[in-house]
């Protein structure tokens, strides 16, 4: 479990990414956080039509902020961040969108990424710091690419054959490109060669 501090790191880490699973203490440490700073932006808002705008865009930025990780959150029950457009329905959609949030999440991988309670997955984004974003891509090509439709060794999406992964990093292709680059001087060797070794999680491109 993220303490209070470590959870806010996490999510500025991540910010403004839809991509992968969040713990539940990774999203309600930041809601909590969320709930305190608005009723600071509420009394300072009074202060004067300057502040009331400079306050009308940091509660924008909180919102896609707190829209990020209730999709990584929905992603660790392995929903899709489809059931977001919750929120439409006046009143009971918050409150189910908020139930959803805070069931436990499902053990081990699912089809939006490695569980994040296991192994070092929190520490690697708090030791990555700010560099986390671009490797974060390139992991998330690593990812892409091991998944291969109808292959029963899939450990990440078995029995899914749909190819319907949201790839939120669609467009930066020279992550990918560099990734079948190294890959490359494997396919034709005989030996096999470390053609899964950028899978090991613990090294990231440059």
């Amino acid at each position: 479990m993220l303490s209070f501090s470590a959870a806010l790191k996490v999510n500025w880490y991540r910010r403004f990414s839809a991509n992968g699973r969040a713990a539940r203490s990774e999203f309600w440490w930041m809601f909590v956080a969320n709930c305190l700073i608005n009723i600071v932006l509420t009394t300072v808002m009074r202060l004067g039509s300057v502040f009331a705008l400079l306050c009308l865009v940091v509660s924008v930025a909180l919102l896609a902020f707190m829209a990020c990780a209730a999709a990584r959150r929905l992603h660790d029950r392995n929903l899709s961040a489809w059931w977001l457009l919750l929120v439409f329905i006046p009143t009971f959609g918050w409150l189910i969108l908020l139930v959803l949030c805070a069931l436990p999440g499902t053990q081990g991988p699912n089809r939006f990424g490695p569980d994040p309670r296991m192994g070092n997955f929190y520490q690697n984004i708090l030791s990555a710091g700010n560099n986390y974003r671009s490797q974060e891509r390139y992991e998330w090509y690593q990812w892409q690419e091991e998944q291969k439709p109808g292959d029963p060794s899939n450990r990440y999406d078995q029995g899914h054959n749909d190819g319907a992964h949201f790839n939120p990093f669609e467009g930066h292709d020279e992550f990918g490109e560099q990734l079948k680059a190294q890959r490359r001087p494997n396919d034709g060797n005989s030996s096999g060669g470390n053609s899964s070794g950028g899978n090991s999680g613990s090294g990231f491109a440059p």
